[in-house]
Order: C-alpha cells, then structure tokens, then sequence
C-alpha cells in the first residue's frame, strides 16, 4: 500500500510528523468566562458561524467549550468494540453520502450511541442494532438541515435498510432520549471547525479552504476511532487544524498565530489528538479512501454481523 505523505514544513514550530515526542504546545487558554446562553440550546452557534466575524468565533467557540464540559455529555465508558464502532461509522457514512446528508450527523450518532449504552447498555444484538437505527433517525431529524431536499429520502432510506417498524423506532427513540436527559445537542468536533472558520480563513492566506477542508476530513475520520472519541471534541477539531497546517506548510507566523488564539481547549489532550491524527493520516490511507469514495452500491443493507 502507498501511504499518504505527510508533508514537514523545516520551519521552527511547525509539527513533527511521526514524532513520539509532543509537538510544541500552544499557549495554555486564559480563563474565559461562562456562557449565559443555556446548556442545551439547539440554535445557538454553528448555524451562524460562516457569517460571523472573528471575535464572535471566538466567542461561539467557547460557548461550545462550555457545553462540551457538561455532564450531560460525558461518555462515563465505551460498549462498543473497535471492529463494531468501525462497521456502525462506515454504515452511517455510506447511507449520509447515498442521500446528501451532512455528514456531521454521523459524529452525532455516535456521541448519541456512546452515552447511550455506556448508561442503559443493551441486552442483544438486535437492541444494539435498533438503537443505532434509532440514534441515526433522531441525529437526522433533529440536526440535518431542515432545507435540505434530502432529508425524507434519508429517513425514508434508512427505516427501508432495517429491520424495524417505525413504532419500534419511535418507542426506542423516547427510551433514548429519556436515558440522554434531554440531552440532544452533543457539540461535536465539526461544530467547532466551523466555527473556526473566519479565523482560518483570517489567519492563513494562500491555502485557508484546504486547511479547512483537511481539518474536516481529519474529523470525519476520528469518529471511527474509539480514543480520539473519547477526548473532547474541541482538542479533536484544534488538533485536526494543527495537522492541516503542517500538511500544508503553512508558514510558521501563520501556525504561531493560529496557536495564540484564546481558543479554549486542554492543551496536553490536544497534543495526544495531534499524534493521533498525524497516525491516522499516514497510515490508514485505504481509510481516508473508503470515507471519501463512497457510493450507493457500497451502502450497507443491515447492520448484521455486529
């Protein structure tokens, strides 16, 4: 197999690739204060964030610090193995790019399924099937774009590709959310990349969209990987920036001043997510092909065999 090169930039400061050693770390992030918005707002900060200027990035990006650190949504443990996390993501990857559905609504899925069977857990494989069926429809239906053409066909797609009545759904559906406490606005590491938008695209000049479009795809590909899950999506998607800008060699005053940001997140979890991600992007490329190239004829008909 050829393996995707990670770029090195032989500027001070930029990342090591392959390093075991942590690469320098950014400024610790002054103490920023609370957010009066509530815990769980559902319109709150992303869907404003391409608009918004770079202060209000700031600000919306500690917004969602704040609500990463409630603990609503802390995973208290992880049920799923490794091999079976892998086949639910390459599923609901599939099935999100056969109907267009942002696939942010993957990450959802499974911040839904991680706190929902590490606190109810499951007593079968058809009750673990039928609660991935089910947080998939609620992610869909309550965080793909309500504008989007394509979210019927996704919910129709999806309750056609199971095994399961809609009144079965819809009954785990209530279960899921009572176990939850409500709880359904998991701000996820794509939430925060968009954010950061108008500062990446502030601070880096020649190669702002493809750092931006690398840090995604970096996010994307975290999902499948149960110790990236387990950090806090904000030192996933700074960790995922990191990465981009040393893939790009993004000259280092650009990287320095990216690094200056008050952007809250912990810094020593953000080093371990940059070698994490830096692993990832070398060594798995038949992964980051299968995430970018799927089709309709690779989607996954069940979800037999977990």
């Amino acid at each position: 197999m050829t393996h995707l090169p990670l770029r090195r930039s032989k500027s001070e400061g930029d990342l090591p690739s392959g390093s075991s050693s942590p690469p320098r770390a950014p400024p610790p992030a002054p103490q920023i204060a609370q957010s009066s918005a509530p815990v769980d707002q559902c319109d709150s900060v992303v869907g404003r964030a391409k608009q918004c200027r770079p202060r209000q990035a700031l600000e919306q990006w500690s917004a969602l610090a704040d609500r990463e650190g409630h603990p609503a949504y802390e995973i208290q443990s992880f049920a799923l193995t490794e091999k079976n996390r892998r086949k639910v993501c390459q599923w609901a990857y599939n099935i999100s790019d056969h109907t267009d559905v942002d696939r942010r609504v993957v990450g959802i899925l499974l911040a839904y399924l991680d706190r929902y069977i590490s606190r109810a857990r499951y007593s079968s494989r058809r009750d673990l099937d039928l609660a991935i069926a089910a947080c998939f429809q609620l992610a869909i239906s309550l965080h793909a774009n309500s504008g989007e053409m394509s979210l019927q066909p996704a919910l129709r797609f999806l309750r056609s590709r199971n095994q399961f009545s809609k009144r079965q759904l819809a009954a785990k559906e209530v279960h899921i959310c009572t176990v939850l406490g409500w709880y359904l606005n998991p701000p996820v590491a794509c939430d925060f990349l968009e954010v950061a938008l108008p500062l990446i695209r502030k601070i880096v000049t020649n190669d702002g969209d493809d750092v931006h479009h690398l840090s995604r795809f970096l996010v994307e590909l975290s999902v499948y990987d149960p110790f990236l899950s387990s950090e806090r999506p904000s030192s996933v998607a700074q960790a995922a920036v990191l990465v981009a800008l040393n893939y790009y060699v993004v000259p280092t005053k650009e990287i320095n001043k990216w690094m200056s940001l008050t952007l809250q997140h912990n810094v020593t979890n953000t080093n371990r997510c940059v070698r994490r991600l830096q692993n990832l992007l070398v060594d798995n490329e038949s992964q980051i092909v299968r995430l970018s190239c799927s089709s309709p004829t690779n989607v996954v008909e069940s979800l037999d065999g977990l």
